[in-house]
């Protein structure tokens, strides 16, 4: 039963370890590191450096958790623009993918999260350096799904956090995404004990976004719908036209880059 509800878990994600995009192709430099959790369990992770004006500090940092889809390089178009408007980006892979040691699991992947926030907090200076004290939360996906669980164990630390195509529950997610006759037997093979996003996002405190690409093909109606009637009253909803799922950020001349680096600016007051 366990190999049937790992085969499960394995649908939210489509992981790979060849190379796509890096800091280069954006003009910008990178600083990577390699996490260890066990002997043959590992993070993998970069940083972004800051582009910065003379006499500019960094506005601060952007903690990544990526949609499952491919790797960490793949996505660095989710977030490359981040760097360049002068915040500090941390990506990492989740164990699995990319060059990332282990299994991928939904439990698993919050706990990637943390692994590669901490190992960089290690790093001698980059507390200042990064100015790590004002963290903000990006995530798109199963990432979200991560993200939030995340924020919701960082209450303090946490200033701003932003999800993008975020379900509801899983099992959910599955039934409405397959079909309600291999949705509903996926859907029971699945078993994970983690928190479901519709039960942590009520408890998040933080200045709240919440992304919705009008042509999401990742979440269904019905997840969508749950979903936003557990929203805070904080939460932000950005109803993006014409977007389909990871089309929001991706779009070099998307107005939402210039909305998303006010949001935190302003988060970061």
């Amino acid at each position: 039963m366990s190999f049937l509800s790992d085969m499960t878990e394995s649908m939210f994600f489509r992981g790979t370890s060849l190379p796509y995009w890096s800091a280069q192709h954006y003009g910008l430099t990178a600083e990577y590191g390699e996490a260890s959790i066990s002997d043959k369990e590992s993070v993998c992770y970069q940083v972004l450096q800051p582009r910065l004006s003379k006499g500019q500090s960094c506005r601060g940092f952007v903690l990544f958790f990526h949609s499952g889809q491919f790797n960490m390089s793949y996505n660095l178009q989710q977030v490359a623009y981040l760097a360049l408007e002068g915040y500090a980006v941390g990506l990492f892979d989740y164990r699995g993918i990319g060059h990332s040691q282990g299994s991928t699991t939904l439990a698993g992947i919050a706990t990637d999260g943390e692994t590669a926030w901490k190992a960089i907090n290690e790093v001698p200076g980059n507390l200042e350096k990064y100015c790590m004290n004002r963290l903000a939360v990006l995530g798109q996906g199963v990432g979200a799904d991560a993200a939030l669980r995340f924020a919701a164990a960082h209450p303090s630390e946490v200033k701003a956090l932003v999800v993008e195509s975020i379900y509801a529950t899983r099992k959910g997610w599955l039934k409405e995404r397959y079909g309600p006759v291999v949705g509903d037997v996926i859907s029971k093979l699945l078993k994970s004990d983690a928190l479901e996003p519709m039960e942590v996002l009520p408890t998040i405190q933080c200045p709240l976004v919440v992304v919705k690409p009008q042509k999401d093909d990742f979440v269904r109606k019905t997840e969508q719908a749950l979903l936003s009637a557990v929203l805070p009253e904080q939460a932000e909803v950005w109803d993006v036209p014409g977007k389909s799922y990871l089309g929001v950020f991706s779009d070099n001349n998307s107005p939402f880059r210039g909305r998303l680096a006010e949001f935190l600016k302003q988060s970061f007051k």
